[in-house]
């Protein structure tokens, strides 16, 4: 209900489903949203194209209206009458073990933690509704085994996208902030007489671009590449003499 639209909605049944990129989703996803509680409403599931196939084989007809007519049973089993679910003997004994567990998935203060912190309630819907698929109103282990193995799945696209993506991902903005560094690094050098230069110039060519620890990032990045285009030496009193290998 909105303050001045009263209008509600009896039985809401809303659900989101898209696709991102792990590079698109670091970059468009704001770090206020990974600890205010918008991020771990949306499960992630990373996803990879296993090989390459230039001509793929069509889906058996036969496949697809197999699996069409199996979803409409369980969805007509649905809507003939209101039914309760129950909790079965076994799914409460897996659960109260599995419980703590889910509810600190990650270490604290994580990415992991912030974006996880609702696995228990998923598992508690998964496990319904993989109930619901086997046209039961009682939840058991079998059910929540099957959901947990998808907490897990979201648990590993977490720690994967935000570990090797991320670093991925910040590598590739070094490298093109590098490259912009590098050519006032070697300007400055060639207008010099000494063959070196300090920070000084390069924070006055990047005045309200670069932040002075952002500076500092691209300067160790450059110099600790493979092939390192520029040397830097540390002087008293935290100056640097940055020169040209």
């Amino acid at each position: 209900m909105t303050k001045y639209n009263k209008i509600s909605c009896a039985e809401p049944h809303v659900a989101f489903y898209g696709h991102i990129t792990p590079q698109e989703l670091l970059t468009v996803v704001k770090s206020v949203d990974l600890y205010n509680g918008f991020l771990n409403r949306f499960p992630i599931y990373y996803a990879k194209r296993e090989k390459s196939v230039p001509v793929p084989e069509a889906i058996p007809k036969s496949l697809t209206e197999g699996l069409a007519n199996e979803l409409m049973d369980i969805l007509e089993w649905v809507k003939e009458a209101n039914r309760e679910m129950q909790r079965s003997e076994c799914f409460i004994a897996l659960w109260e073990d599995k419980y703590e567990k889910l509810r600190t998935l990650g270490t604290e203060n994580s990415v992991e933690r912030a974006l996880l912190s609702r696995a228990a309630h998923y598992a508690t819907m998964y496990s319904m509704i993989f109930a619901v698929m086997d046209k039961s109103t009682v939840i058991t282990a079998e059910h929540l085994k099957a959901s947990l193995a998808w907490i897990d799945y979201w648990h590993q696209s977490i720690s994967y996208i935000y570990s090797t993506e991320s670093k991925r991902a910040k590598d590739a903005e070094l490298e093109e902030k590098g490259k912009k560094v590098l050519e006032v690094i070697v300007r400055e050098i060639q207008a010099s007489e000494q063959g070196y230069i300090g920070k000084t110039p390069i924070t006055k060519a990047f005045s309200g671009k670069f932040s002075s620890q952002e500076i500092s990032e691209i300067l160790e990045y450059l110099q600790n590449k493979t092939n390192p285009k520029i040397k830097v030496d540390k002087l008293p009193r935290n100056a640097l003499s940055i020169s040209l290998c």
